[in-house]
């Protein structure tokens, strides 16, 4: 093994125990040596890296390099250029995200883009005053041109060393470059697939919080960058198909061997199916939840289900409204959704239900706008916590919490 490999995985080790956050959103990546890149990029699928700039720097400052790959991915940057100059576009996502590994108390190399006048701001408001005070010159024969860049990750038309008057130009990112993504045939991706990749990245880096939240290794004051990252809101059936797919239980037996394998000599189980277990839908019904908002969550909900009938999953759900009391309803057509409540918010009268009435099930959603802190105890599942809008109160003793977006 190299020395930069073993360089690099010290340094995913030191993640995990010490920065499950920046770990989680590492996992996926898949790490190749290339020494002919100056020094590390991603275009959020891959992590490159030369091995002579590996190799130059200390244990904490390739972690810190890491933990910036790492955040340039979970926010999407690769995918949210959209036309602009490809180095500009460097520029404002790496002062987006430095201040954020700097106040993890993370090391950086030389070469930090750092700027406090930038801070909880995202790269398109960034790249907006970048070129505001850099504005490129006019190219020959595009009068005017505003330097958009046309390229798929390769140079800008024109590097922003110099800017207006008496304002000196951006600094140019020494390491950690965003490149485009490209498909299997090295060409573009399509806008639609951009979508589906940034909202599969919210929902991952809102996983990744909830896990070291949950270990209370969170970093602090990255709760209200996280929450300012996923605006805007992600759309409900995105949410839930992503997130059940992830609970999808898979069933193998070894009374049907794995024919693959056999002329091995190793007798491995093969796949019977695929099972999504029991999933229990409550549903806040108070006063400020039903009406329109509510019928729209509950079509939403079921369409995602539908999903998995597909796969031959009975798409049935468990529903158990609630305001502060308990109506638990068995659906099977959408026709058949018959809220009930419209009184005050109470969170564990659900909870304490499915105690008593149901076997553990698989996990448990709960679609609330989040008034309320009556949690009671925590069941012994998964919960996702669905909110029908932003509410930055709305802070539960467990489970992962998203905003939805009927």
């Amino acid at each position: 093994m190299s020395r930069t490999v073993t360089t690099i995985d010290t340094a995913k080790s030191t993640l995990v125990c010490e920065q499950p956050f920046f770990a989680c959103l590492l996992m996926k990546a898949r790490y190749i040596e290339e020494p002919g890149r100056p020094t590390m990029s991603t275009d959020g699928k891959h992590i490159w890296y030369n091995p002579e700039f590996t190799d130059s720097l200390t244990h904490n400052e390739v972690v810190g390099v890491l933990c910036h790959e790492g955040l340039h991915i979970a926010m999407a940057h690769p995918l949210r250029r959209e036309g602009r100059d490809p180095l500009l576009w460097n520029i404002a996502c790496d002062y987006a995200i430095n201040l954020i590994i700097r106040d993890a108390h993370l090391t950086l190399p030389q070469g930090a883009l750092l700027d406090e006048r930038f801070r909880d701001q995202s790269p398109e408001e960034i790249y907006t005053t970048l070129l505001e005070e850099n504005p490129p010159p006019p190219q020959p024969g595009q009068p005017g041109d505003e330097g958009t860049g046309e390229g798929q990750g390769g140079e800008p038309s024109q590097p922003p060393s110099e800017g207006q008057g008496d304002q000196p130009g951006p600094q140019l990112p020494q390491w950690g470059q965003v490149e485009d993504p490209q498909d299997a045939n090295g060409q573009p991706l399509d806008e639609q697939t951009k979508k589906e990749l940034i909202d599969r990245a919210k929902v991952e880096l809102t996983q990744a919080a909830n896990a070291a939240k949950k270990e209370g290794k969170l970093p602090a004051g990255l709760e209200i960058h996280i929450a300012d990252l996923l605006k805007p809101k992600l759309p409900w059936r995105t949410i839930l198909s992503r997130w059940m797919g992830d609970l999808a239980r898979t069933d193998y037996s070894f009374r049907f061997p794995n024919k693959r394998y056999l002329q091995s000599g190793f007798a491995l189980p093969s796949l019977l199916k695929e099972s999504l277990g029991k999933v229990i839908f409550g549903m806040d019904t108070s006063g400020s939840m039903m009406g329109e908002e509510l019928k729209e969550i509950i079509s939403e909900a079921w369409g995602a289900m539908q999903e998995y009938e597909k796969d031959g999953i009975d798409p049935t759900l468990t529903v158990i409204w609630c305001d502060t009391q308990v109506h638990e309803q068995i659906v099977t057509d959408p026709r058949e959704f018959k809220p009930q409540g419209g009184g005050g918010t109470m969170f564990s009268p659900v909870f304490d239900h499915i105690r008593e009435h149901h076997e553990t099930p698989r996990a448990i959603i709960y679609l609330t706008d989040g008034y309320c802190h009556d949690f009671g105890e925590e069941p012994d599942c998964p919960v996702l916590w669905g909110l029908t809008r932003t509410n930055r109160s709305f802070d539960p003793p467990w489970g992962e919490v998203m905003v939805i977006e009927p």
